[in-house]
């Protein structure tokens, strides 16, 4: 209800709440004659009297305050404002005013015993508990205390501030810091807010995150350990326990850690694929990734984006998980064998469930275990090799890594022997040496062996032109060429020269703006005082050159390049940097053998096309190295018509070129007769015409890919699958290699509690039982011609051993049975000498149904002194088998 009645009906309601008088609205006789003339006029009625209203009790305190009060002065009237009231009406009035101020007083004692008394306390206590503690308290003190509640209800305001307050006060106290209003410390200065960052102030705040999470993340500046790959994690190239990019498909992280570490890199490239991801993706997906597909992809980001992709965007495009069935992109799935492999469904892996048996996809799965080692470790795992100490033999570049490890003594930094390394280490090691390795088979190919050059020289200088990660990656490993030099080679000088070579953690020339380091040798070499220096020059190869032109600096003994690729531009190309360099090296016709390694032979035929057509001469042809690297990965830029194997492998292909020189220069020593005569006999090949060049690289690509042909057919033939063993696969008697490495010779199968178990007898007498899949048979031997089994295909019973000819006899003593016993009886054999020889094999089949204590169904002992042996039971039910030598029982 609105209006002035509306209001005064509320004051109605609330004077009743307070239990004060109602103040109703009356209307005199002439208002009434007014508004309705004909109304009668009502008659006054005759005043009651009122009995008086009883006093309330009022405390001690306001009634001696109300006695002290002075009495109240007489009203008068003045003249004019009317006549005065009755005696009687001011002796009422003066009462309710008097009534008032006592129930104010009231009031006002009764809320102040309210501030202090317990029950306020308890209230405060239960308020900071339950909100609505303070509901339950007001409906129970209804019921039970009505005067009080109307004292609060008309005082609610003090109420509500009496109880805050106390919760304010108590919390100060409880807090150690209550103190009076006057001594309240003042306000702390309101904190300033910082104004809103600029648009520039952003920018600059996102390059210093995406330069943070450019930091390298591994000390190791190997490809492998660098190298981004959308299979393995983005950050520490883990092959576990990893979540793809929700938003992308195209990275995966092992942790939400890793995840955030890598999103300033990710974050532009993520945005631009999800909103690519059903259009131009579903476009390329299908063509030839790098030729066609990468080009066209980076062309929709400039316009999209205005500018070119940062390096670390273009590798994450370059490296865009692809199906390896259909092409499509992206593949949220990976091969379950290597982990290194895309797939865009279930079913696309199932139909290529070929490749997750094949010798690719387990190399491929050791080179990604192998990336997470050395991301983690920082290095390859320390090794250490025999300095020779005569001429290598050419064995040695023959058979390869086998007589190698061999003649070298490979073995770890602590001591243990490579073989018994774990695979991890080995391939680690084994890739480190590959570098140093292939170069010193490529000089010992062309006649020009390693330790020849120092023969006659106690310090040489090797160049090694367009330096990269793998090549600078755990750099002692060139003190191998320190070792397969002559003895009497006392220093070897290395200069690593390439645009990627860094520089940090070195100390600087006096002479030159270079960097170097002195490596720490072995102590062989120490003993001898050998030296070796290391510089790095971070330049582009040309500069390099004609720095060392200009301070006439001697030739280096041989250069060397790996995987440098010289074909990857068309002649005349002015991004292309080696033709520039190869030219100026042919110009300088000092007959230094330049040694090229790659990762596949249609990059080594392009790279020899390439140095003919700056003035080379071929000295090695291309030709597959015996020191190759043990780290491989799926080619993804050539077919498998152009690329049989389908991966790339460091330092798989090789060839040595030489500058061609119009007129032969004089020798300066015989032995260098001998090489240009050798090189004569070979005869200079004349420059290659355009028409030429494809028929030369099909002639060569056809040889190389026979060969590997033979290599892969050999390599899945040695991982394929054997067929499985059992016992019935040895027989009694039969030569076996326990553990691939450990002789021994099959005394038992099938024993008793060992049922698909083969006992055997090692070398120095002793037993043991292995499973069938632990033993290799040995029963014939293997001609050195081909390699086929020798017309002897046994062994006969003259070249066993005792045991051996024992276990062919026929059985000396059978005893028939079968034998129950029940713990009480026994059945003794008389002795014979015929059934104890020296050495003898003893069979037999035996069930213990129950019993305790160490229960034994064939003992053969001696009492005085006690030997023999035993087979028993113990007390947790296990089968046992002891033999006594006469000392102890």
């Amino acid at each position: 209800m609105q209006g002035a009645v509306g209001f005064h009906l509320r004051e109605q309601r609330a004077a009743a709440a307070r239990g004060a008088a109602l103040n109703r609205l009356t209307a005199d006789a002439s208002t009434i004659q007014r508004y309705w003339p004909d109304a009668p006029v009502p008659k006054k009625p005759e005043p009651a009297q009122e009995p008086e209203p009883p006093r309330r009790k009022v405390p001690d305190e306001v009634a001696s305050s109300q006695k002290a009060l002075p009495p109240a002065p007489a009203v008068t009237v003045r003249p004019g404002r009317g006549s005065p009231s009755p005696p009687s009406e001011q002796v009422a009035r003066d009462d309710d005013v008097e009534e008032d101020d006592e129930e104010r007083e009231l009031a006002r004692a009764t809320m102040d015993s309210l501030k202090t008394s317990e029950e306020m306390k308890q209230l405060r206590i239960m308020v900071q508990r339950d909100p609505k503690a303070l509901e339950r308290f007001l409906e129970h003190l209804t019921e039970s205390n009505p005067e009080l509640m109307k004292t609060i209800a008309a005082h609610q305001q003090e109420f509500l501030e009496i109880v805050t307050s106390g919760l304010a006060e108590e919390a100060r106290q409880a807090a150690g810091c209550a103190k009076d209003d006057e001594d309240d410390e003042p306000l702390p200065p309101p904190v300033p807010v910082a104004p809103r960052a600029s648009s520039r102030e952003r920018a600059e705040k996102q390059q210093l995150k995406t330069k943070k999470a450019l930091m390298p993340t591994t000390t190791s500046c190997h490809t492998i350990a660098v190298l981004h790959s959308p299979y393995s994690c983005a950050v520490c190239k883990s092959t576990k326990n990893l979540q793809l990019c929700s938003s992308c498909h195209c990275a995966r992280f092992c942790s939400k850690e890793h995840q955030r570490q890598f999103w300033p890199r990710h974050q532009t490239v993520c945005r631009f694929l999800s909103s690519v991801k059903g259009g131009l993706l579903a476009q390329v997906s299908g063509m030839m990734w790098v030729q066609e597909a990468l080009p066209k992809i980076c062309e929709v980001w400039c316009k999209s984006r205005g500018a070119h992709p940062q390096p670390w965007e273009l590798e994450q495009l370059v490296h865009l998980p692809r199906c390896r069935r259909c092409s499509k992109v992206p593949a949220a799935l990976v091969c379950k064998g290597c982990n290194y492999a895309g797939y865009c469904s279930e079913e696309c892996r199932e139909a290529d469930a070929e490749h997750k048996e094949s010798w690719q996809c387990c190399q491929v799965g050791a080179t990604a275990v192998v990336a997470a080692y050395m991301h983690k470790s920082g290095s390859a795992f320390p090794w250490d090799t025999r300095p020779s100490e005569e001429v290598v033999p050419d064995s040695i570049f023959e058979g390869g890594w086998q007589e190698f490890v061999k003649y070298a003594v490979l073995k770890g930094r602590d001591g243990t022997d490579f073989l018994k390394l774990p695979p991890v280490a080995q391939q680690t090691v084994i890739d480190s040496l590959s570098f140093p390795m292939s170069a010193i088979e490529g000089l010992y190919s062309c006649g020009r062996s390693l330790q020849r050059m120092a023969a006659k020289k106690l310090a040489l200088k090797v160049h090694v032109l367009g330096a990269y990660g793998c090549t600078l990656a755990d750099i002692w490993k060139y003190e191998e060429w320190v070792h397969r030099g002559c003895p009497q080679l006392q220093s070897l000088e290395i200069h690593f020269v390439g645009p990627e070579v860094p520089l940090h953690g070195a100390q600087k020339s006096s002479d030159h703006v270079e960097r170097y380091i002195d490596l720490a040798l072995c102590d062989r070499c120490q003993a001898k005082e050998r030296k070796l220096r290391c510089y790095f020059h971070q330049c582009e190869v040309e500069d390099f050159l004609e720095e060392e032109i200009a301070a006439s600096s001697s030739p280096p003994c041989f250069r060397v390049a790996y995987s440098p690729n010289f074909g990857k531009f068309d002649l005349g190309d002015p991004a292309d940097k080696w033709e520039k360099v190869l030219r100026r090296i042919a110009e300088l016709q000092d007959g230094v053998p330049l040694v090229v390694t790659e990762r596949s032979n249609e990059d080594i035929v392009q790279d020899r096309v390439r140095a003919k057509q700056c003035g080379f001469s071929t000295l090695v042809l291309p030709r597959n190295t015996n020191f190759p690297s043990p780290l491989v990965l799926y080619d993804e830029v050539r077919t498998l018509e152009e690329n049989p194997i389908g991966l790339t492998i460091w330092n798989m292909a090789m060839a040595v070129f030489k500058a061609r020189s119009p007129d032969e220069a004089e020798s300066d020593s015989d032995e260098e007769e001998d090489s240009e005569a050798e090189e004569g006999e070979k005869g200079e090949e004349s420059p290659v015409s355009p028409e030429d060049v494809q028929e030369q690289k099909a002639e060569i690509l056809k040889d190389i890919v026979d060969d590997m042909s033979q290599v892969a057919r050999a390599l899945q033939a040695r991982n394929a699958p054997a067929e499985p063993r059992t016992p019935d696969s040895f027989s009694i008697g039969e030569r076996v290699l326990v553990q691939r490495f450990k002789r021994a010779t099959v005394s038992g199968m099938r024993c008793c509690g060992y049922p698909a178990s083969v006992e055997v007898q090692h070398q120095d007498g002793s037993r043991r039982h292995y499973l069938p899949e632990e033993l290799e048979h040995l029963s014939f031997e293997f001609s050195k011609q081909g390699g086929e089994p020798s017309s002897s295909s046994s062994t006969s019973a003259s070249e066993l051993s005792s045991i051996e000819a024992a276990a062919l006899k026929e059985p000396l003593l059978s005893l028939k049975g079968p034998w129950t016993f029940e713990g009480s009886t026994f059945e003794d054999v008389a002795f014979s000498a015929e059934a104890n020889p020296a050495s003898f094999v003893v069979s037999l089949s035996a069930r213990c149904d129950g019993g305790t204590g160490f229960r034994s169904p064939l003992t053969s002992r001696d009492e005085k002194p006690p030997s023999g042996y035993l087979f028993y039971v113990d007390n947790d039910d296990r089968w046992a088998f002891w033999v006594g030598d006469g000392v102890y029982w």
